[in-house]
This record gives structure tokens, C-alpha cells and sequence, in this order.
């Protein structure tokens, strides 16, 4: 098929108003889409809710942890000297070791316990 320069033929054709109608014609083949009559329920983010549950959790971790320590600390009790003797004495008391097995210990013998 030649065409001529300069003339080119359009093979194809639009009918008589065809964008002005495509709009309505197009919104009239759609399907109607029925309308809630119940409002919808706002819906809380739930993100903002995790981020919120975290903080909160390692705060209270951080209390606790700090309030322990703290109570430790102020548990802790000394003994005295007194004391340290009496257990001392109590440990001693409990062994059964006499002044012989003590002189071979220190004298490095070579006898049986």
C-alpha cells in the first residue's frame, strides 16, 4: 500500500462525542457499591501502643534493679571481731586434728591422716 507524502490517512475513527460521554458511560457500567450506615470505630495504632508497653517495661526494669542494689547495699551487715573469733573457735572445735597431726603437716612427714 503507497501512500502519498504529506497525506496520511487515519484508519481509525472515534463516533460523534465520544469524550464527552465516556465519563457517564463508563460510571454507568461500574457496580453500585452500597453505602455503611454504621460509622466506622476508630481503630487505635497499635504500634504507638508497643512503643509505649516497651518504655514502660524497661522502666520499670531499671526501678527494680536500681532498688534492689540499693537494698543490698544497705543489708549488709559487719562482723565483728568478737564474732570472727567465735566462728573461728566453733570451726576448730568441729575438726578432728590433734597437736600431732599438725607437727607432721608442718614438718612435712610422710604420714597418713
Amino acid at each position: 500500500m503507497k501512500e502519498k507524502k504529506g497525506k496520511i490517512s487515519n484508519p481509525f475513527t472515534l463516533p460523534d462525542n465520544y469524550f464527552e460521554e465516556f465519563h457517564r458511560n463508563l460510571m454507568q457500567q461500574l457496580p453500585q457499591k452500597e453505602i455503611a450506615t454504621q460509622p466506622r470505630i476508630k481503630q487505635l495504632p497499635i504500634n504507638k501502643i508497643r512503643r509505649w508497653s516497651y518504655a514502660a517495661a524497661i522502666v520499670i526494669m531499671l526501678t527494680m534493679g536500681i532498688t534492689a542494689l540499693y537494698q543490698h547495699e544497705s543489708n549488709e551487715t559487719t562482723i565483728t571481731e568478737a564474732e570472727n573469733n567465735e566462728i573461728i573457735e566453733t570451726i576448730f572445735d568441729s575438726y578432728t586434728i590433734d597437736d600431732y597431726n599438725v607437727y607432721c603437716y608442718l614438718t612435712n612427714s610422710d604420714i597418713n591422716f
